[in-house]
C-alpha cells in the first residue's frame, strides 16, 4: 500500500468524521511563523546589512586577516540567507529580492568586463546598469574569493554591491516585520493578525510551496541535472557553486531551512498537523531530511571542505543517493503533504519535469 494511497484514506476519514483541519492549521500556521519564518529572515536580514562593515574593512586595510573576517561575514550571510529560501513568498518573491541578494549562478565573465570598463561603479551603477547575475552575493564572493587582489578597481565594485544588498535587507527586513506596500508586516498578514490578513490555509499553503519549490529546485534543476538524472547527459556547472567553494554549506542550510518550516512541535507546525492525519508520513519526511542532513555532513566530514566540486569528483554515488532522498521529500510534500493538509499550491513551470 503506497503512502500517497494511506494519506488519501486518512484525510478521506478526517473529513467523513466531521475532523475539519481549522484548528491546527492555524496553530501551524502560527508555529510556523514564529519557528522558522521569523528567525530566519531576522537573521538574515540582520547579516546582510552587517556585511558593508566587513567589506569595507577589508578594502581599507588591504591584509589578509580583514580579507578573512570578510569572507567568514560573506559565509555566514549566505548561510543564513540560503535557509531563508523555504521561506521565499510574499515580499521576497513579489519584489524580487530572491533575485537581487542571491541570484544564481554569478556571471563571473560579465564581472570582469564591467571592471575592465571605465564606468564609475557606485549603488545607483549597480541597480540600473548591471544585470542580477552580476549583483548581490554571488558578486560579492567572487571579488572577496578571487585569487585576484582587492585593488581599488575591484574595492569599488564589491564596495557598490554590498551597499545595494544591504540596502535590500533592512527593506526587505521592514517588509517582513514593520510594514509593506503601506500595509501591516507580512508576516503578521501571514499571521492572520494584519492587514490584509492571509486566510490559514492560503498563508500554510504558501509555506509549503516554499518548501515544495526548494526540493524542485535542488532535485530538478540542479542535483539531477548535474549528475544526469533530469537531464539526458550530465550538466556541469547546474550545481551552481562560486569561489568560495560552499556548495554544501549552501545545501546544509536550505535543508535546514526545509527542516525548519517543516518544524516537529506536535501542537504547532506543519509537523504536527501532518502527524495527526499520518504518522507514517510524518515520520517519512522527519526521516528523510535527517538522513539528507548526515549524507551531507559525512561529505563535508570525510572531504574536510564544503566544496560541491570536490564531491561531484570523487563521491557521486553519495550524491545520487541524496539526490533520492531529496526527490522522494518533494514528491511526499508535493503529494501526501498538499493531500491531507487540503491544500492548493500554486505550480511553477518545472511541473511535469521527471526524476
Amino acid at each position: 500500500m503506497s503512502r500517497r494511497f494511506v494519506a488519501v484514506v486518512v484525510a478521506a476519514l478526517a473529513i467523513a468524521a466531521g475532523c475539519s483541519a481549522g484548528g491546527d492549521i492555524s496553530d501551524a500556521v502560527e508555529g510556523t511563523a514564529s519557528g522558522y519564518l521569523d528567525p530566519a529572515y531576522r537573521s538574515a536580514t540582520a547579516d546582510l546589512t552587517s556585511l558593508p562593515q566587513a567589506v569595507g574593512d577589508a578594502c581599507a586595510s588591504r591584509e589578509e586577516a580583514s580579507l578573512d573576517a570578510a569572507r567568514a561575514r560573506w559565509t555566514a550571510t549566505q548561510e543564513t540567507w540560503k535557509n531563508t529560501q523555504a521561506g521565499w513568498f510574499g515580499p521576497t518573491t513579489m519584489d524580487r529580492y530572491d533575485s537581487t541578494i542571491g541570484y544564481e549562478p554569478t556571471n563571473e565573465e560579465g564581472i570582469e568586463q564591467t571592471l575592465a570598463s571605465d564606468a564609475p561603479i557606485d549603488e545607483t551603477y549597480v541597480r540600473e546598469a548591471l544585470p542580477t547575475t552580476q549583483q548581490g552575493l554571488g558578486a560579492i564572493e567572487y571579488i572577496l574569493f578571487s585569487d585576484e587582489p582587492l585593488d581599488d578597481r575591484r574595492c569599488e565594485y564589491v564596495t557598490a554591491v554590498t551597499a545595494a544588498v544591504a540596502d535590500d535587507g533592512a527593506v526587505l527586513s521592514e517588509a517582513w516585520f514593520e510594514s509593506w506596500e503601506g500595509g501591516s508586516a507580512y508576516l503578521d498578514r501571514f499571521r492572520g493578525t494584519g492587514e490584509p490578513a492571509m486566510d490559514a490555509d492560503e498563508a500554510l499553503a504558501d509555506q509549503v510551496g516554499g518548501i515544495v519549490e526548494v526540493l524542485k529546485l535542488l532535485t530538478l534543476q540542479q542535483l539531477g541535472r548535474e549528475l544526469g538524472i533530469t537531464a539526458p547527459a550530465p550538466v556541469p556547472g547546474a550545481f551552481p557553486e562560486g569561489a568560495a567553494q560552499y556548495g554544501l554549506g549552501s545545501l546544509l542550510a536550505q535543508i535546514d531551512g526545509v527542516a525548519a518550516a517543516y518544524g516537529s512541535d506536535p501542537e504547532s507546525s506543519i509537523a504536527g498537523a501532518v502527524g495527526s492525519r499520518s504518522e507514517e508520513v510524518d515520520a517519512a519526511i522527519s526521516g528523510d531530511l535527517a538522513a539528507a542532513r548526515r549524507l551531507v555532513e559525512t561529505l563535508v566530514s570525510e572531504q574536510g571542505s564544503f566544496s560541491m566540486a570536490t564531491a561531484l569528483a570523487e563521491r557521486v554515488p553519495v550524491l545520487e543517493e541524496l539526490y533520492e532522498i531529496l526527490a522522494n521529500l518533494r514528491r511526499t510534500f508535493e503529494t501526501d503533504v498538499v493531500s491531507l493538509l487540503d491544500l492548493a499550491l500554486g505550480f511553477s513551470d518545472t511541473d511535469g519535469d521527471t526524476g
